[in-house]
């Protein structure tokens, strides 16, 4: 059976297609648009790239931040658990799963067999997220693709009190117009979102064996500051990080017990 997952996320709309438990096309769109209007240029795009017409997908799950909002035959189902699938099927030995994306950071742990034990997020605070970072690169005129060449170079991250990203967008302003180092502010910035997701490790008492997706673990120093903060082995997985969810959505509508 072909199956369909979408991963409707706050930055980025993800597409998969699955044809008996293999990935043979996905897509991604940004939020530039009205969101039906991406969401049906990441799907149709999927299609293409897998060559399927849209009439052989025998099922649609999505989840993410407006699935439940979504109608026809397109049902919703939990990030966590569609994040839990995928992971175990790329890598049966990953056990706890850091996720960081435009608007949050989501913990999700995994047992032995692969089914979802444990979640836990910051509930979409974008001071942890890939916006805020984002907002961050556009001030300091370092590109999103420069930044982890940037960190290397820093000496000195300066530290980041404000948790509301209001007053925290403010307290880095504020430090430009008095001449801090654009490389520090950065680092300072990636330190700040790596110590949430740690907090959030230690809450839930997250397994080893930990592996990192999301859009921001596209800024591959994030890792590595990951691993200084935790002092654990962090990893990540062998496939996009962005599309993780959406695929996972698209394994469960295949009916997989992993």
């Amino acid at each position: 059976m072909i199956t369909a997952g979408l991963d409707i996320g706050t930055r980025v709309i993800k597409a998969c297609i699955v044809d008996n438990g293999k990935l043979i096309g996905w897509s991604k769109s940004g939020l530039n648009d009205r969101i039906d209007r991406v969401i049906k240029k990441a799907y149709s795009s999927a299609l293409d790239r897998a060559g399927i017409r849209k009439s052989k997908v025998g099922k649609i799950l999505a989840t993410g931040y407006c699935s439940e909002m979504l109608s026809g035959k397109i049902q919703p189902v939990s990030e966590a658990l569609c994040i839990s699938k995928a992971a175990y099927f790329f890598d049966d030995k990953i056990r706890t799963i850091i996720d960081i994306g435009g608007l949050s950071i989501n913990i999700v742990t995994i047992d032995d067999s692969g089914h979802l034990k444990d979640t836990i997020s910051n509930y979409r605070c974008a001071a942890g997220s890939g916006k805020f970072l984002e907002m961050v690169s556009k001030a300091t005129e370092i590109s999103m693709s420069s930044i982890s060449s940037s960190v290397i170079t820093s000496r000195r991250p300066c530290s980041i009190k404000s948790n509301c990203a209001v007053f925290a967008e403010s307290e880095i302003i504020s430090r430009i117009n008095a001449g801090h180092d654009g490389n520090d502010i950065v680092a300072s910035v990636l330190y700040s979102i790596a110590s949430r997701a740690v907090t959030l490790l230690e809450k839930i008492n997250a397994p080893d064996d930990i592996s990192l997706i999301g859009g921001v673990s596209k800024v591959d120093v994030l890792r590595l500051i990951l691993e200084e903060l935790a002092a654990r082995k962090i990893t990540t997985l062998p496939a996009e990080p962005q599309i993780i969810s959406a695929f996972g959505a698209a394994l469960i509508a295949q009916g997989k017990t992993i």
